[in-house]
Parts: structure tokens; C-alpha cells; sequence
């Protein structure tokens, strides 16, 4: 009917009703050939890989699209909604993990930043360090497309720089993130394991792990949390104490012009481990939960070096450690 309306330069109604008029018949419709698809494989390609019902169609040597959206129905695939469909990448639901949500509620506390975009959580942050775009990856990829930019921050907090720009766009039932901690969250005061989950994400945010020469000449390991969360840092500092880890919680910086470097808005507090013996159970506490390869490098380096003691065994390899890192940023 379509192709007599073009001939005449009608639409297909107009020939459809003067058919009625001189009952003319339609033709019976042609009975569809039977495709034995599998269920799991059209699944995996319309929902996993998101592939169209065009694209569906070439990939299955079919002639017509509608074709693949009848064989989706009769296998009841539900049909993606606009709004799906619109989505150029697939969000997977928060599935509850405990341990997964300490660590993200740990980054969250530091660096990251969180807020409702649409219908989508989004999660981002501003770096220089590549380890820090790895972390976003590793951490919020499994969940959703972790997108990266390059710009240059003219309102950098020390000087004008060029950062990337890391975000993730991801499913509404990561709403928990939207509210930044201003104390650790409870489990992971109650749950040894959780807590160090929860500090594997700090760390990974705020954390600095030092491997410094003291007066003596000899190696000396570090790890400082530098922050203005004062709150988490107590409790953080209570429960390693209460976990026999020797830790020292003390001021810093007081709130506002400094002699060197940006103003600080908040008076700053520093969390330090430095007895050997504990840094060392700590590096083999967090290394297997931190999601950082700079931290993790220092981690390993602290573990791989432990019975070295004086500078000049360890010194050149420190400083090519050191300038790796630094010359793997952006400048």
C-alpha cells in the first residue's frame, strides 16, 4: 500500500480506504520466519553491550530492526526506556557491599566531591597526579564510564596549572554519597575491618607516605594525614590506639594567610605514624585495600626496604623514586 500511495502521491490511509470502497482485500501477512536465537546472548547484546536493534540487525544478518525488537519481545528482554536508551553507558546499581561503601564514604571525606546531576550521582575530582586518575578508575569503573579532560586551572590553589578533570556519572542508589562525612561513619567505628577500609579511601585521598633521611643519616618511614577534618582524625587516631598502633595527633596550621603557600581556610590538623614496627603492620593492612599505585608503590617500597637503615644503602633509589613520580605529573 505504501508503494501504490507514492505512485499516486497519497498516503497509504487514502489507498487503504478506497480498497474498502471496492473491496479489494489485503493481503494476508506473511508468516514470519522462526529465528532460535539464545535468550542469554541477545541479553548480553542489548543490555551488557548496548548495541541497537539496527546494529542488532546487521550483527544477526537480519533485514529490519523491528525484526529484532519482535525476537527481544517474544524472549520478554524488556525494551530499553528513552531515557536508557539516550544513556551512552550502563550504570550498575550500588549492590550494598559494606566494604566497597567504606572506602568510597573514605574518599568521599577527602578529595572527592559528589553531587546529584539529573537523575545520576556524579562523582569528581581536579588532579595533576595520573595515580590519582587510576584511583577514580579502579574505584567508580566497575560501576559506570570514568571520563577524563585536561584544562588549565588559572585558580590552582598554589599557582595556574594544567589538571585533569575526573568524573563519573553514576546510578541514583549511590545517593549516601551526596553528603560529604564529617565523622566516620559508624560501622566503621564498630568493625575492625570496615575501619580499614574506610582508611584505605582517606589515605588514598589525604594521605602522604614519607620516606625521609633523619639527622642521624639513617632511613626514616612516615605516613601523615594532613586535613582540617578534625573529627575523623580523632576518631581515626582513637581506634588505631585502641588497635595498638602508636599514632600522634597534633595541630598544624592555623586558619588564614600563611608564610609560604595558599591561604588556609580552616585550621589544619596532622595525623602521624612514624614507630617502624607499626607503619609497617600498617603498609601491610592497607596495601592490599588501597587503590592508588603511587601510594601503593611507596607501600611496597616501605615493605621491600623495612631492614634498611642507613640513607646511603637506600638513597638512589629513593630519588628515582621520587623523580618518577614527580615527572609523571602534569606541569
Amino acid at each position: 500500500m505504501s508503494q501504490i500511495a507514492q505512485r499516486f502521491d497519497v498516503t497509504p490511509q487514502a489507498v487503504w480506504a478506497r480498497m474498502r470502497k471496492y473491496g479489494i482485500p489485503r493481503r494476508p501477512a506473511k508468516t514470519e520466519p522462526k529465528y532460535n536465537f539464545d535468550r542469554a546472548m541477545l541479553e548480553e547484546l542489548y543490555w551488557k553491550k548496548r548495541l541497537s536493534s539496527e546494529q542488532m540487525a546487521r550483527l544477526l544478518g537480519l533485514k529490519h530492526s523491528k525484526t529484532v525488537r519482535k525476537i527481544l519481545a517474544r524472549h520478554g528482554i524488556r525494551r530499553r526506556t528513552l531515557s536508557e536508551a539516550m544513556t551512552k553507558y550502563q550504570k550498575t546499581p550500588f549492590g550494598g557491599e559494606p566494604h566497597i561503601r567504606s572506602y568510597m564514604l573514605g574518599l568521599r571525606a577527602g578529595d572527592v566531591y559528589a553531587q546529584r546531576t539529573h537523575k545520576v550521582i556524579r562523582v569528581q575530582t581536579t588532579t595533576t597526579h595520573p595515580a590519582q586518575v587510576e584511583m577514580m578508575r579502579r574505584t567508580f569503573g566497575p560501576f559506570s564510564h570514568v571520563g577524563t579532560y585536561k584544562f588549565f586551572n588559572r585558580n590552582a590553589v598554589s599557582r595556574p596549572t594544567h589538571e585533569w578533570y575526573v568524573y563519573c556519572d553514576l546510578h541514583p542508589s549511590f545517593d549516601w554519597l551526596l553528603t560529604k562525612p564529617a565523622e566516620m561513619p559508624e560501622e566503621a567505628m564498630k568493625n575492625d575491618e570496615l575501619f580499614w577500609h574506610f582508611l584505605a579511601g582517606y589515605a588514598d585521598s589525604e594521605a602522604s607516605w614519607k620516606i625521609l633521611k633523619n639527622h642521624e643519616n639513617n632511613v626514616r618511614f612516615v605516613l601523615r594525614i594532613m586535613s582540617q577534618d578534625k573529627a575523623i582524625l580523632k576518631q581515626m587516631h582513637q581506634k588505631l590506639r585502641a588497635l595498638g598502633y602508636g599514632s600522634l595527633l597534633y595541630f598544624d596550621t592555623k586558619a588564614g594567610p600563611r608564610p609560604r603557600g595558599p591561604r588556609s581556610n580552616a585550621d589544619t590538623y596532622a595525623l602521624m605514624v612514624y614507630h617502624r614496627s607499626c607503619l609497617l603492620r600498617m603498609c601491610r593492612k592497607l596495601l592490599p585495600l588501597s587503590r592508588h599505585p603511587e601510594k601503593i608503590r611507596q607501600m611496597q617500597f616501605i615493605l621491600d626496604h623495612k631492614d634498611s637503615r642507613r640513607w646511603s644503602d637506600v638513597k638512589d633509589i629513593i630519588l628515582a623514586l621520587r623523580a618518577d613520580i614527580k615527572n609523571s605529573r602534569l606541569v
